[in-house]
């Protein structure tokens, strides 16, 4: 998870020198090349398994499951884009509400049906323990990463810098990840799971705060940096290598 949130907060720096020096389809262009090496690397790699599936064991592709999920969430990301920009009522965005909610509700019912044969194991999510992590989880990252476009817009909009200079802007975020995960590491030998969970995310509240309050109309891009590093040090603090 901290390898994830890492290269997810090096993206703003990556895409913003790929910007400044190859325009914006840089930074669909530069995953072409990095796919191939990936997918010709792939089979020197990662062995072949060898072992062999229990019996009655289906080792199938969920090839019915993907379709449902890759159908439920490119609908349900077109209806909330283009519901904010062409209004709820567009039939084009009702339509796509349709087919959201259908294709989810159809890939749930289809992977409690398949059972052990899913792709998803939909019986985790009774476990107390797993349903609050995921939640916590997602509630993090929608405060985080929901609000980085924001400061990307303020940073090379009214501030003026280049896409490359708010990408190291932004590593205030990354570089906390870095440093305290392997700490975190250390501290769970003495301290409980949930105190960890509990400090890290009393961070990002208070990294929150500091932008909140301390940003205003004519502060630079200084002001945002104790609330990044604050916010960034959250994921690495609870989510030890």
């Amino acid at each position: 998870m901290t390898v994830g949130t890492l290269a997810a907060n090096l993206g703003p720096l990556v895409g913003g020198v790929l910007v400044d020096g190859l325009g914006w389809r840089g930074v669909f262009l530069v995953n072409v090349p990095i796919g191939l090496v990936l997918l010709l690397a792939l089979p020197v790699l990662v062995p072949a398994g060898t072992g062999h599936p229990a019996p009655g064991r289906d080792r199938r592709p969920d090839v019915g499951g993907v379709v449902l999920a890759v159908a439920g969430l490119f609908a349900l990301n077109f209806a909330v884009l283009g519901g904010s920009e062409h209004g709820w009522r567009d039939p084009a965005v009702l339509g796509a509400s349709v087919v959201a909610v259908l294709a989810l509700v159809g890939f749930v019912l289809l992977q409690r049906a398949r059972g052990e044969r899913a792709m998803f194991d939909l019986r985790l999510f009774r476990i107390p323990s797993f349903s609050a992590a995921i939640l916590l989880s997602l509630l993090t990252r929608m405060a985080s990463f929901g609000a980085l476009p924001f400061f990307v817009l303020w940073m090379q909009g009214p501030l003026g810098l280049s896409a490359t200079a708010t990408g190291l802007c932004l590593l205030a975020l990354s570089l906390p990840v870095l440093v305290l995960a392997s700490l975190s590491g250390r501290l769970q030998r003495v301290l409980s799971a949930r105190a960890l969970i509990a400090s890290g995310n009393l961070a990002a509240a208070a990294g929150a705060l500091a932008l909140l309050f301390g940003i205003g109309p004519d502060s630079n891009w200084t002001a945002a940096l104790p609330g990044f590093a604050l916010i960034g040090a959250a994921p690495g603090w609870c989510s030890p290598r």
